[in-house]
């Protein structure tokens, strides 16, 4: 504090010096004191984790016009990972129900529950490739169901029309099933 607030600092040391013995004559004469600490990375992705689910929830009120002091009477999180969904709705809990005003927090990790996969061939990576083919595979492709783009997700590859595509080859996204957010 002492760079920033010199007087208040200088006062505060002068009254610590009172009790404690061999310091120095001023704050100004003592040295930055050294963080041998060690970092600990799960907090720290864990704290990340719940910045990103607070972002995201507020991106979404924003984009519905919700005023952010408005309560949400429940507040899903889909992950498929459970380390995430117990972060968010274990530890830190009360600090993102009090952050975003929610009553209730509720983890799901199927997020096929809330959303469906789409799928749809990159033209700009495949139709120098491809050529004419490329209607036929783009057809195909946008024809997968649930289970084949999650089997084209474990796999890393799939084959349409004769042409084997790799996963940089096909965009995916999910797209959520439920009509409204609140």
């Amino acid at each position: 504090m002492a760079p920033f607030t010199p007087f208040f600092t200088e006062v505060l040391y002068q009254n610590l010096r009172k009790v404690s013995n061999g310091s120095e004559e001023s704050v100004h004469y003592c040295n930055f004191p050294s963080t041998l600490g060690k970092r600990d990375k799960r907090i720290e992705q864990s704290v990340t984790r719940m910045m990103t689910v607070i972002d995201l929830v507020r991106n979404i009120q924003e984009r519905h016009s919700k005023p952010l002091k408005t309560p949400l009477k429940e507040m899903i999180v889909v992950h498929p990972d459970s380390d995430f969904l117990e972060d968010i709705t274990g530890k830190l809990r009360e600090y993102v129900m009090e952050e975003l005003n929610a009553k209730l927090v509720v983890p799901c990790n199927d997020p096929l529950k809330y959303a469906s996969l789409r799928a749809e061939p990159d033209f700009s990576v495949l139709g120098k490739r491809l050529g004419k083919a490329m209607a036929a595979v783009a057809k195909e492709v946008k024809a997968m169901s649930q289970a084949d783009i999650l089997l084209f997700e474990q796999s890393g590859e799939a084959t349409f029309s004769g042409h084997c595509l790799k996963q940089n080859d096909i965009k995916l996204w999910s797209v959520v099933t439920r009509d409204s957010y609140w």
